[in-house]
């Protein structure tokens, strides 16, 4: 691994997935008649470096409980990103019905656009 990855690019990553789900991302909390309220159906990130790193979470009532919708452990933010990456991959894929190697492109495209430069390739 030659990139460090932190806490900001595991909700980054997290964000896309969230987005190519149509799931609303971050900011679970509004104001309801000088109230807070939290939005069920909301996704965000729990990060924890001592436990483990990160994990997507969703809210599953008003009341702020939550539930784990895709993974019930944390990962390290290397392996957060990458799981996500790969889950984005296929919705979109499946959306688009591409090609793995059409998608790839598009990816180090966006890939680039974000970030200013292609991905390296690892060994």
């Amino acid at each position: 691994m030659s990139e460090r990855y932190t806490e900001q690019d595991c909700r980054r990553y997290a964000q896309l997935l969230a987005e190519a789900l149509g799931k609303q991302f971050g900011n679970c909390l509004e104001q309801v008649d000088g109230k807070n309220r939290w939005i069920e159906g909301c996704w965000d990130v729990e990060y924890n470096p001592v436990y483990g790193g990160a994990r997507i979470i969703e809210i599953s009532n008003e009341n702020g409980g939550q539930r784990h919708p895709l993974l019930e452990p944390r990962l390290h933010p290397y392996e957060f990103c990458s799981a996500v990456t790969m889950a984005r991959r296929a919705v979109e894929m499946v959306k688009q019905e591409k090609t793995v190697g059409e998608y790839y492109q598009d990816w180090r495209e966006a890939y680039k656009k974000a970030y200013g430069r292609y991905p390296e390739a690892k060994p």
